[in-house]
């Protein structure tokens, strides 16, 4: 079945600039039991003379993919996930992949009054595999908030850039003069290099999100050449060299590798300010940079001002609550605490973090308990559901409730032994020891403390 909009060929040249899609058509294959499903879109895309024909065709087939996207999105949110409308669309737009080659017909029709348009017709396959949902379930909150806001940000240069477009070529119905048809030549020309370059980053982002950074980085750097004002690829970029970063650091050991790319990142992320100084996003990526290199002073402004652009983003004020909590100021830090919670009250990690501030900061085990419960039956995956275990165990233990706590490190370390970070096993086992020797039972005591220096010694 096809489904789709059609506008007939009207006599009016500025009708027929400003409805820049001409007709589409979706013709969708949806096996019942397949788990990839493909779909196929057909677009048309009028535009002028003046414009370059390269960019056009590029820009007929960006819509023909974005069609198909916007019917993947429309099954995956018939499925009922649970997932937020950003989540879904996020997953649709980086995990489609285009099947084959596209296919062009470019047509020049000429208009009464002699004027002639261009007609770009693409048509494009693409598929996308369900085991997708499942592989976003996995990813953690800050993952996931990264990449739902790079597709935000892209979407909102994209629909700024096509405004702009359309605008021009309003004003080349009007040209009189050569001068005239030369600057409007000149702003197409420019609004076709900041698409391609938002093309570019597009497809860094869809790397990113397949784990292919060094691809990504090329992609972003790519955007920047055709667009050295493009905010985004530098900010994308800029987290790239974050994480990379991080792992040198935490993982590897390899602290000068780890000041160089901080030292890139912060690089990346002062251009993308200079460029959109109103993106919180950028502040935000600085601010957990300057906090890593213990620069509290320049990390504190920068989480304000990521708040005061974006007061309802939880994650701005968990930021800050951290910053504060090292700074001894646990007030203004149970304030943002709460302020997270009471935006996204639905959010496990949150409750983690609280949870943890109430343990090892504030000293109220009760409230911990509490926090930690919250995130244990809000969470779905086991990486973060046996930090809460292991949260509420020591919690537990510390309020002298032993065999509350011994069922929780039991079901944290039977988890752990399952995965493949297993940091945290020693340490369950001790403490689960020391909770048994507490209740007078000698013999798990000892065979707990055995498995302890046992994992130490490895």
């Amino acid at each position: 079945m096809a489904c789709g909009v059609s506008v007939l060929v009207k006599k009016n040249w500025q009708k027929f600039l400003t409805a820049t899609i001409l007709a589409g058509n979706l013709l969708i294959s949806l096996p019942a039991e397949a788990e990839i499903k493909n779909y196929t879109a057909n677009i048309e895309e009028i535009t002028s003379e003046i414009e370059n024909q390269e960019v056009s065709k590029q820009r007929v087939l960006d819509k023909s993919i974005k069609t198909a996207i916007n019917q993947i999105y429309v099954d995956l949110k018939s499925l009922n996930s649970g997932l937020s409308d950003e989540e879904i669309f996020t997953i649709a737009n980086n995990a489609c992949k285009i099947i084959g080659e596209p296919k062009f017909n470019r047509e020049v029709k000429k208009l009464p009054n002699k004027t002639n348009i261009i007609v770009w017709k693409a048509t494009v396959e693409v598929s996308f595999d369900d085991s997708e949902i499942k592989k976003w379930i996995k990813r953690d909150e800050q993952e996931k908030n990264m990449l739902i806001n790079q597709n935000r940000e892209l979407k909102k240069l994209f629909e700024e850039n096509e405004q702009k477009l359309e605008e021009f070529r309003k004003q080349s119905e009007e040209i009189s003069t050569k001068q005239e048809k030369n600057y409007v030549k000149a702003a197409i020309k420019y609004l076709g290099s900041e698409f391609l370059s938002n093309q570019k980053v597009e497809i860094g982002n869809k790397y990113n999100y397949e784990n292919r950074i060094t691809d990504a980085i090329q992609l972003y750097g790519e955007a920047i050449v055709l667009n050295e004002s493009n905010a985004a690829a530098y900010n994308n970029r800029g987290q790239i060299y974050k994480n990379i970063a991080d792992k040198k650091a935490f993982i590897e050991k390899n602290i000068p590798a780890a000041s160089s790319y901080r030292q890139m990142a912060i690089a990346d992320f002062d251009k993308a300010i200079r460029i959109n100084p109103n993106h919180a996003e950028i502040y935000k990526n600085r601010g957990l940079i300057h906090f890593t290199n213990r620069n509290y002073e320049q990390a504190i402004k920068d989480f304000n001002r990521a708040v005061q652009i974006e007061p309802n983003n939880a994650e701005n004020y968990i930021n800050r609550a951290n910053y504060y909590r090292q700074a001894k100021n646990n007030e203004l830090s149970l304030v943002d605490y709460n302020k997270a919670v009471e935006l996204e009250p639905n959010n496990a990690q949150i409750y983690l973090e609280r949870g943890n501030f109430y343990e090892q900061d504030v000293k109220d085990n009760n409230k911990a308990v509490d926090d930690y419960s919250r995130a244990i039956s809000l969470e779905k995956r086991e990486k973060f559901l046996i930090l809460g275990y292991n949260g509420r165990a020591g919690a537990y233990k510390k309020l002298k409730m032993y065999e509350k706590a011994i069922a929780d490190y039991t079901k944290c370390i039977s988890m752990i032994e399952k995965g493949e970070n297993t940091s945290l096993l020693p340490w369950a086992y001790r403490f689960r020891g020391e909770c048994y020797k507490s209740l007078g039972n000698e013999a798990n005591f000892q065979a707990d403390m055995k498995k302890f220096e046992d994992l130490q010694r490895k």
